[in-house]
């Protein structure tokens, strides 16, 4: 059949013998792989597809609340704290002593350094965390010693922003009211403000990444009134309410204190970034380091007892358990001034009696169970929204809006507290 194929002038296409395949790139190939039938619950998706939006949803959702939540909780209490080391005269109910009379009280000295230790220990609680999981992870993980410049500037870094701290706890904040301390801070990143500054201006001096982005100088624009913003709450409020010496120890605090977040904010692409880099070191540094940090402000806190009274404050020690148990502190009648011409004179005026009350000393360890266990929440759950990449939403918009929440349930709470101290008693 061939031989006569060839005699008619017909080229066979192949020959069975002769047959020969195309080489085809990987990139060619042909797959027509069996269909994969769906059996049992794989059939219809739809309920599983719901679930996972669901889930999704929720989770949005229940992170937010609990950052939120859990940020609000523990700067309130922490506000609460500070506050009672301000030795002012506050109103006091009249329910079980007389509704027709008013009172004071004024915190007294061994409730005061019960409240600075609380206080104190409220810092050593995420320390003593670090701390912990520093030893954890030199136990089962592989490190290496950080070189000597590394631990000069973590050292120096952290004792600066302990010794802001202490400043700014026990010196600033307790002559400010509440309102004003919880505004003052939202300013302690001026160094990460001018370090963000810092970082666009030399990227766009160099042209790195920077130069043909149209967006450059708006946001050098909005870096420098960042910057701007900062100085202004710790420079000029000073400067405005110059009748208090107490307020030019914010400059001081708020500086020291931002010191402290120099590395997420260290300028890209220079050698100042290099010193960013020591993963396997840190927690080898950090070890020492949380317990270095819990040392510096318990002497920073004994160093400006020390100032204030002139001595050293042996009575920090002396009156440390008595300060957690039950004491009694001084309530104060109110003595109004009338006019002299006044009719009524003689049944207005008091005679400004003072009575005992008794305190119970454990409040302080409710407070601070409180504040540990809401700083604790806002933490792990924001660690856990970082890890499931949802933090835009499930982080970093609650934490921006801590402060403006806690505002507004402050000013609520005062106002409702100045117009009647009774307000919040059963």
């Amino acid at each position: 059949m061939s031989q006569q194929n060839y005699q008619y002038g017909f080229e066979p296409l192949y020959e069975r013998s002769q047959r020969l395949e195309p080489e085809r790139k990987k990139w060619d190939l042909f797959e027509d792989p069996p269909i994969k039938e769906d059996i049992g619950s794989m059939e219809k998706t739809k309920y599983v597809d719901f679930g996972e939006k669901l889930a999704k949803v929720l989770a949005y959702i229940f992170s937010f609340l609990f950052v939120l939540g859990g940020a609000v909780v523990s700067k309130g209490t922490f506000m609460f704290m500070v506050a009672q080391l301000n030795s002012k005269e506050i109103g006091y109910c009249n329910k079980d002593i007389g509704k027709n009379k008013e009172f004071t009280v004024t915190v007294p000295e061994i409730e005061r350094i019960g409240w600075m230790w609380i206080i104190m220990f409220a810092f050593f609680a995420p320390q003593l965390g670090t701390f912990i999981r520093s030893i954890r992870k030199l136990i089962y993980k592989s490190w290496e010693l950080p070189s000597p410049i590394i631990c000069a500037l973590v050292f120096t870094s952290e004792t600066l922003m302990t010794i802001g701290m202490a400043i700014f706890i026990y010196v600033v904040l307790p002559d400010l009211d509440s309102v004003k301390g919880l505004m003052l801070t939202n300013a302690v990143c001026f160094i990460p403000a001018v370090l963000i500054f810092a970082t666009n201006l030399l990227r766009k001096i160099q042209r790195i990444d920077f130069q043909n982005d149209p967006n450059s100088i708006p946001i050098l624009i909005l870096d420098l009134m960042s910057m701007l913003a900062q100085a202004s709450a710790f420079i000029i409020w000073p400067i405005t309410q110059a009748q208090s010496t107490t307020l030019w120890y914010v400059v001081a605090s708020a500086i020291l204190i931002s010191c402290g977040w120099w590395e997420n904010f260290a300028p890209l692409n220079t050698k100042f970034q290099k010193l960013t880099k020591f993963e396997n070191s840190r927690y080898v540094l950090y070890a020492f380091v949380s317990l270095w940090k819990c040392a510096v402000f318990l002497a920073s806190m004994l160093a400006i007892e020390g100032i204030r009274l002139g001595k050293f404050p042996h009575q920090m020690f002396e009156q440390f358990v008595g300060a957690f148990q039950e004491h009694n502190y001084t309530v104060q009648q109110v003595t109004p001034v009338i006019l002299r011409n006044s009719s009524l004179k003689a049944d207005v005026i008091d005679s400004g009696s003072e009575e005992l009350r008794p305190y119970d000393g454990l409040t302080l360890i409710w407070v601070f169970l409180i504040n540990v266990l809401s700083t604790y929440i806002c933490y792990i759950v924001g660690k856990w929204v970082c890890k499931i990449n949802i933090q835009g939403f499930g982080y970093s918009f609650p934490i921006n809006l801590t402060v403006p929440v806690s505002l507004t349930i402050l000013i609520i709470l005062c106002g409702r507290y100045v117009a009647d101290a009774c307000a919040f008693c059963p």
